[in-house]
């Protein structure tokens, strides 16, 4: 990053976290009453899943295929339950709640909620600007909610009303997520597109902000409880920080910008997919791992998918999803699909992965090792880009929630 660029970094951060933290004599941060991310079969809490950004279902209950993607939506027999349209398109991923409620934004500034059938939970709220990033949601029910109005919104799931705002001075493109340390339970981090990111504690009050480029991905957290942040401008560094402080504790140079969000698997190991189309592991001292190397020769914008059995599975803009050996990044085989994939893959308990096309279709492979088959393909109305989220839906029946730029949120049977 050049000297001038930097500083205006600087002042940016200085100037939201001013006003998000209420300067010196405002309120101060307050873990009182904080909660940690939601965990539990069926749910899906925020962006990729976990804090870890794996992209791994928890839904134990195994698929079936009676569903047929050629039939209308409700139709008996048909793949698709339900649709229920927005009044915009639709980018952001949905989440889906411990009671089976799947939430959404819409780039007309609107959050959604759907029960499990499908009836609205509560109308519509209101933000003052496009909403393009996916809510995360706490064990105690609140739903947090980044808009492009600038505002983090702290919402009670069961009813739809605002507990809190915070302003943090940028359009919020990444959702957010929630620690769950000793020290940070409660906390939300996110970032913003005119560069910073922030540790925005249970009280809404910024407890932490650092200046870093344009961010767009979700941050990770690791099992120590460390952050893993980066970003998608000029700033082609990420970072990793402490959470309790805010202190950088290494960074690590990419080639280009992370549009996709950091992946950690459970030993610390950080997987970061950029731009230029490059996958590299990171080890837990910000070293590159020796032996693993992957480039997939198109830019990368959609997320990794991290498997329990070591599986990585990586999408790019021409249109193709690779399995990686996630030890040394060796090709186990690589699906074409219809056009350019930006929809981070999703991985069931079947060895099956489900992701969307630029071209509007919605994918389930199955996994077969040397090769992947190919189990449905469903045609939505515009490009998907939002990321399936797999989780219980009415009766306990799995199902993957996903939005379409077709202004629809669809619910597919598994």
């Amino acid at each position: 990053m050049n000297r001038l660029v930097g500083s205006v970094f600087v002042a940016v951060l200085a100037v939201a976290f001013a006003a998000c933290s209420g300067g010196g004599g405002g309120p101060r941060c307050s873990l009182e009453g904080g909660a940690p991310l939601l965990s539990g079969t069926g749910t899906w809490p925020k962006f990729r899943g976990d804090p870890g950004n794996t992209g791994r279902a928890t839904v134990e209950i195994l698929p079936s295929d009676s569903g047929d993607p050629e039939l209308l939506c409700g139709e008996d027999g048909a793949l698709c339950l339900w649709r229920r349209a927005t009044g915009g398109p639709i980018v952001a991923s949905p989440v889906v709640g411990s009671d089976g409620t799947v939430y959404v934004g819409s780039a007309d500034g609107k959050v959604y909620a759907y029960l499990p059938e499908g009836q609205e939970k509560w109308p519509p709220l209101e933000t003052e600007d496009a909403i393009v990033a996916a809510f995360a949601l706490d064990r105690e029910g609140r739903l947090y909610v980044p808009s492009g109005d600038r505002n983090l919104y702290i919402v009670d799931s069961d009813t739809g009303a605002v507990l809190r705002s915070v302003n943090l001075g940028g359009f919020l493109s990444a959702g957010p997520t929630i620690g769950g340390g000793p020290k940070d339970t409660g906390v939300a981090y996110l970032g913003t597109l005119n560069g910073a990111f922030f540790a925005v504690c249970p009280n809404a009050v910024a407890r932490w902000g650092q200046a870093l480029g344009a961010v767009s991905a979700t941050a990770a957290i690791r099992p120590d409880g460390a952050l893993v942040v980066g970003g998608t401008g000029d700033e082609r560094r990420v970072r990793v920080f402490e959470p309790e402080t805010g202190e950088a504790l290494w960074g690590f140079s990419l080639a280009e910008g992370l549009r996709a969000s950091p992946v950690v698997d459970s030993d610390g190991t950080t997987y970061l997919a950029d731009r230029s189309g490059s996958v590299v592991a990171v080890s837990v001292d910000g070293t590159a791992r020796p032996g693993f190397a992957f480039d997939a020769g198109a830019p990368i914008e959609a997320s990794p998918a991290l498997s329990r059995d070591g599986v990585l599975y990586v999408a790019d803009t021409a249109g193709r999803l690779w399995s990686l050996d996630s030890s040394t990044g060796d090709v186990r085989w690589v699906f074409e699909a219809d056009g350019p994939v930006r929809s981070s893959p999703a991985i069931g308990f079947d060895s099956r992965i489900y992701f969307g096309s630029d071209s509007g279709s919605v994918f389930s492979l199955r996994d077969l090792g040397e090769s992947p088959e190919l189990v449905w393909a469903f045609a939505t109305q515009g490009p998907v880009r939002s990321s399936p989220a797999l989780a219980s839906g009415a009766d306990g029946t799995p199902v993957l929630y996903v939005g379409s730029e077709d202004g629809f949120l669809y619910a597919l049977r598994l």
